[in-house]
This record gives C-alpha cells, sequence and structure tokens, in this order.
C-alpha cells in the first residue's frame, strides 16, 4: 500500500528541511504533500533547496489559512490508500510510520492514533505544563463525549485509510480539526488503533504555535460534532 503523507507548514524554517530528509528516509512506499500555508519566513526557500534532491508535491497558500485548510488542500491530492499527517516541527518523528500503518494494512482498523510520551527534559518549561494539563482536560471531555478511551486528542500525529478520512468532509480552518477528526472518527469508526509515540515537546520561544484560544475552539468543535453529522 501507498502512504500519502500530509505536511502541514507554516514557518518551520529551522525544521523543514530536516522533516523532509526523515520523511523520505522511512522505507515504505509513499507520496509526500507538503503545504506550505504562507509561511512568512524563510520556509518557502528551505523547501525549495530541496525540490531537485526529493519527489513531492508542494502546495502553497498566499495566506495563512490554518492547519484544517492545510489538510483539506492536501487531500485533494491525495492518492495513497493510507494517509499519514505529519507536523513539520519534528515533535513527533517519521520513523514511526511503519508501525503506524501496520494495523491499517492487516485490515483490523481504518484509524490509527497515537499518544505521545515525553522524551526526557532536564527542566519542565511552565508552557510545558500548561500544554500537559490544557490535553488532558480536552482529552477527558472527548472520552465523556463520545463514552471512548482515548489517550491523546492533540496528537498530530494520525493515520487513516484514505477513504475513511476524506469521508469525514473535514470543516475546521486551523488545530480545532484534530478534534474534528477525532469526533468524527470516534462517531464513525468501530475501532480504533492506539500507539505509543516518542514525543520531543517544544516551547513557544523554540516556535510552538498553538495557544489558549486553539484549547477554547478545540473544546467548542468536540462539543459541536458530538451534536451534528
Amino acid at each position: 500500500m501507498t502512504v500519502s503523507v500530509i505536511v502541514p507548514v507554516y514557518n518551520e524554517e529551522k525544521t523543514i528541511a530536516t522533516t523532509i530528509r526523515a520523511i523520505n528516509a522511512v522505507n515504505i512506499s509513499k507520496q509526500v504533500i507538503i503545504v506550505d500555508d504562507g509561511s512568512t519566513d524563510a520556509t518557502r526557500e528551505a523547501i525549495g533547496m530541496l525540490c531537485d534532491q526529493y519527489q513531492f508535491i508542494l502546495i502553497r497558500h498566499e495566506g495563512n489559512q490554518g492547519k484544517g485548510t492545510a489538510i483539506q488542500s492536501a487531500l485533494a491530492h491525495a492518492t495513497g490508500e493510507i494517509s499519514v499527517i505529519q507536523d513539520a516541527d519534528l515533535e513527533t518523528s517519521p520513523d514511526n510510520y511503519p508501525r503506524l500503518v501496520e494495523p491499517i494494512i492487516r485490515g483490523e482498523t481504518g484509524v490509527v492514533f497515537t499518544y505521545r510520551i515525553r522524551a526526557p527534559i532536564t527542566k519542565e518549561s511552565l508552557s510545558h505544563w500548561v500544554y500537559r494539563w490544557g490535553n488532558a482536560v480536552q482529552t477527558c471531555l472527548a472520552n465523556l463525549l463520545f463514552g471512548a478511551s482515548i489517550r491523546d486528542v492533540n496528537s498530530g500525529c494520525k493515520a487513516f485509510r484514505t477513504d475513511i478520512l476524506k469521508a469525514f468532509e473535514l470543516r475546521e480552518r486551523g488545530f480545532a480539526v484534530e478534534h474534528e477528526m477525532t469526533a468524527k472518527a470516534l462517531k464513525r469508526s468501530r475501532c480504533i488503533y492506539q500507539l505509543p509515540i516518542r514525543y520531543f515537546p517544544r516551547t513557544i520561544r523554540q516556535g510552538k504555535k498553538i495557544n489558549f484560544f486553539d484549547g477554547i475552539k478545540g473544546i467548542t468543535a468536540l462539543i459541536r460534532y458530538r451534536f451534528i453529522p
């Protein structure tokens, strides 16, 4: 099976080249789709320098439209039987792909979620604690709303049968697309696999972009998609 790797990118000049190289180093049949979501730093130039070295589809948005819109743009070009979403910040590694897609290849599920196990760090910042507790609250809410046992609602590393992901007809423009995908998967899928992955968290100073308001939008999305199709 071919895996369509969807990479939403916004202002990741420091990591995007490493991300592209890491994806291409994974020994699976793959189609790589990179969506530059209106970056204003040197991300475009960093991607351009690798166009001759690696094969990938490049989609450019003129302005920043959000992670959800980037995923929707990529899905229009996805031809692989499986789609994997890879954040360009390398908080999770492409090395996870073989074990991530294996349950789908075996026909045991159409959806695989991950839950993040943090790599040891010498000192955890306040922002790390805020993100951790915010994720715990949102994950608990998702489980209450859907009678589920999801361990990490905000993990950006997910795998889907592509036909399932396209059938979701995603609407969210920003980070709340993670909550929309979770809600629609829990409503429609009888079996969701969950796998642990190593996680290397960034701080706001290092480039992390999710903020308090994204958390509120995520909670709102969980409630909304619990009660609408």
